[in-house]
């Protein structure tokens, strides 16, 4: 018997490549990024030592265990290790850092600094919103 040559059929890789889109849940867009902005202006995250001023602060913590203490620390993203003295001392330097005022007032002044903006009435508004945090 006489041994059949057989050919292969070979299937023409065409040139066309097709993109492959990963889904890895981030998002590289400018407009979530301006998003993010604006909804940080508009809606400012809440004051998690539930007061404005320094004296008040302390008077609060006079009154708060150690328990007590820890609980305003991790609100405030304070480590809340130590005792009493040394987590009321971290709790006192993240209100100055946070809000650096003693009497309570607002740390944005509309006076002293000048607004990017030219309008007057969007500048008194941005201010406004700074103002309420």
């Amino acid at each position: 018997m006489a041994n059949k040559k057989t050919t292969k059929n070979r299937a023409k890789k065409t040139g066309i490549k097709k993109e492959i889109e990963f889904i890895d849940g981030k998002v590289d867009d400018d407009k979530q990024a301006l998003s993010k902005d604006i909804e940080e202006i508009l809606m400012p995250s809440k004051n998690p030592f539930g007061t404005n001023s320094s004296e008040d602060l302390e008077n609060k913590l006079e009154g708060m265990n150690l328990r007590q203490m820890q609980e305003l620390a991790v609100k405030a993203s304070v480590f809340p290790s130590g005792n009493k003295t040394t987590l009321r001392k971290k709790i006192k330097k993240e209100f100055s850092v946070k809000f650096g005022t003693k009497d309570g007032s607002r740390k944005y002044n509309a006076p002293t600094e000048s607004p990017i903006v030219a309008d007057k009435e969007v500048a008194k508004d941005v201010m406004a919103i700074l103002n309420k945090r």
